[in-house]
């Protein structure tokens, strides 16, 4: 797993929400909605770890964050484009 990073399956987003389904490490699937009113859902499949699932609204921009497995999905909405990035935690 030391070289494996979490495969991103669907990447959506609209002014009213993020949505994000990836394969993770652990070869679990996570699917996550963050609303820009702060209701989170999610669900996993395949792990009895749960993820932790953030979002932050700061003026139009719109910020998420799944993090599993040491890694962290994060995506970023500013209303006209959508960014999804993958990238570990470290824990130094």
């Amino acid at each position: 797993m030391a070289d494996q990073v979490p495969r991103i399956s669907h990447f959506e987003w609209n002014p009213a929400l993020t949505h994000v389904v990836y394969h993770c490490v652990c070869h679990s699937e996570i699917t996550a909605t963050i609303y820009r009113n702060g209701q989170r859902d999610f669900h996993i499949q395949g792990s009895p770890v749960r993820p932790v699932v953030v979002g932050i609204l700061e003026g139009n921009s719109f910020q998420a964050y799944v993090t599993h497995c040491n890694f962290i999905v994060y995506t970023c909405c500013d209303g006209t484009e959508g960014i999804i990035r993958v990238d570990p935690i470290n824990d130094d």
